[in-house]
């Protein structure tokens, strides 16, 4: 029997959490690219900042979503990289499958964003720890810093 190991394994985990989105976590010259959710009360976490992603569609991998969700929400194409499945702060507990990516100079030049949230910012790790970040992502952050 193959022995089950790495990406292979973190993979299968995940999809026995059933995460319903994914986020990327794009980082640019140490700082992260992150938006500021809308006001409304009808998405999760309305007000706080955010990293890009989104929902899953039926029949979609996590790879699928992640990237059709960047190329909607930011036009690029940047190569994402699968590191875990992270709980919400939500109630009932809702799963992310988390990715991340570092963009380069050409990567970041070509993003054109698409009007998703009210605005976006490049901001360091302590200074989001600051800000209206759900809990999950600043525990995420603390872990991988």
């Amino acid at each position: 029997m193959k022995r089950v190991t790495g990406k292979n394994l973190r993979l299968i985990m995940a999809k026995s959490s059933n995460p319903t989105s994914c986020k990327a976590i794009v980082r640019y010259r140490g700082k992260l690219l992150v938006y500021l959710r809308d006001e409304k009360e009808t998405i999760p976490f309305p007000g706080y900042w955010d990293f890009f992603g989104g929902g899953i569609e039926d029949g979609e991998s996590f790879q699928e979503c992640i990237n059709r969700e960047i190329m909607e929400e930011i036009t690029i194409s940047p190569r994402l990289v699968f590191t875990k499945v992270l709980p919400e702060d939500t109630d009932p507990v809702r799963y992310d499958a988390v990715f991340e990516c570092e963009l380069s100079d050409s990567e970041y030049k070509d993003i054109e964003f698409t009007g998703e949230g009210q605005r976006y910012d490049l901001l360091s790790a302590k200074e989001l720890s600051r800000m209206k970040l759900p809990n999950h992502f600043k525990k995420y952050l603390e872990e991988t810093q």
